[in-house]
């Protein structure tokens, strides 16, 4: 039976056919959800609050929804499979392509994945039978394997993505190498991001929100110190890594303007002058022709580490909304949606011509302007959901400003 699947898994054949078998399952899923919600608290089967469990059971036997209950959590032990596979699948096509060598981590994916559909299945049993005391653990361990099975996934993509051709030796090397400079020089960035999820996330965090929001002045400085610190984040781990993986006798570092006009400016330096140091002098043959795809990589986690920043500011509004407004628009889900679709928006821009990025950048940089106008006027008036509305679409348009600033910075 294994060995069937596997072979089915692996025919290429059938990757439409398991897609559209996906989208139907999610579609059922969303379904059952509508149907069985009883009202905004409880509005889905995977119910976590554990203090009103008991009460949260009570209510499904109240509202007759015995059976849209129980329906989820058949439906959702086939979407989990089929999600899972899926995305093994893709790993796997991949992998086999002619372009590419093997992938050294699809053993590991598959060990990840049989483990995070495991503790589906066993979180499903206990929903499924009302067990209350191994949900609380159960939903945390799935959580966080669903999290792994995530990263690995988006790992495999990015090597795949990035690897210049069939030598598998000397992608892994510069692969591994890219994101071990990536973290290594972006580490402050990263728990930047993780703090302001956090700070926003505490019980009394979007008390903080609304004194932010609430006034012309602060909302203001809110917005230009959102885009400083996310053009920051992006741009000093570059300096980080000149400083760790650079020759410091090859780099030539200047101030802008110079000492004598100011005591403080904006520190470069040459990159003409950069020198690689290390253990990359036995490769240096093959530097040329494969690691440019690894820097770009490099690169690209750096610009959307800015992306990060307005994503989790984004959250962090999110969860404001749901503690105020009651069944508001905007959630935390929506955060995720965003980070998407600012990704796409890169790289869309990132294809197109520089003097029409340097457009984008413009008409970008007016409409943030012009809306930072707008939410600073709503503020004048008191507290309402109109200033968390403007607020939402202005740090949208500021985003945007920033990703298309990212690309234009020396063009402009």
């Amino acid at each position: 039976m294994s060995k069937r699947l596997i072979a089915f898994l692996q025919n290429h054949k059938y990757f439409g056919i398991h897609g559209y078998a996906l989208v139907a399952l999610s579609a059922l899923m969303l379904f059952i959800i509508q149907n069985f919600k009883i009202n905004d608290f409880y509005a889905i089967p995977q119910f976590d609050e554990w203090d009103y469990f008991a009460k949260f059971l009570a209510e499904i036997q109240s509202a007759n929804k015995q059976g849209w209950y129980r329906s989820f959590f058949i439906v959702d032990a086939f979407w989990a499979f089929t999600l899972l596979t899926f995305l093994y699948r893709i790993l796997h096509r991949l992998s086999t392509a002619p372009r590419y060598g093997g992938f050294s981590g699809i053993g590991g994916f598959v060990v990840v994945i049989i483990l995070a559909y495991a503790s589906d299945l066993a979180e499903g049993f206990c929903y499924f039978f009302k067990y209350k005391t191994p949900l609380e653990v159960l939903v945390k361990i799935k959580i966080g394997l669903y999290v792994l099975t995530g990263v690995w996934f988006l790992y495999g993509l990015l090597h795949f993505w990035y690897a210049p051709d069939k030598l598998s030796w000397v992608r892994r090397n510069y692969f591994a190498k890219s994101i071990k400079v990536f973290f290594s020089t972006s580490y402050l960035s990263l728990v930047l991001v993780v703090v302001l999820i956090l700070l926003g996330s505490l019980p009394q965090g979007y008390t903080m929100v609304v004194d932010l929001l609430a006034k012309p002045g602060n909302l203001v400085v809110v917005f230009f110190l959102l885009f400083l610190i996310s053009v920051v984040a992006s741009h000093y781990p570059a300096y980080f890594e000149s400083r760790k993986f650079v020759d410091p006798a090859s780099l030539d570092w200047n101030i802008w303007p110079s000492k004598k006009r100011l005591p403080f400016g904006i520190i470069y330096y040459d990159k003409a002058k950069r020198v690689a140091i290390g253990k990359l002098s036995r490769y240096r043959w093959v530097l040329s022709r494969y690691s440019q795809g690894f820097s770009e990589l490099t690169k690209l986690l750096r610009h959307h580490l800015g992306t990060a920043i307005f994503v989790a500011f984004l959250y962090v509004l999110g969860y404001a909304a749901e503690s105020i407004f009651d069944g508001y628009w905007f959630t935390r889900r929506w955060a995720w949606t965003v980070l998407i679709f600012a990704i796409w928006f890169y790289e869309q821009l990132k294809k197109r011509p520089p003097k029409q990025q340097v457009r984008v950048f413009k008409i970008s940089a007016g409409v943030s302007l012009l809306l930072i106008g707008i939410s600073a006027f709503f503020s004048s008036k008191g507290w309402s959901s109109s200033i968390l509305f403007w607020t939402i679409i202005t740090i949208i348009s500021l985003l945007l400003t920033y990703l298309s600033f990212r690309l234009v910075r020396r063009k402009i």
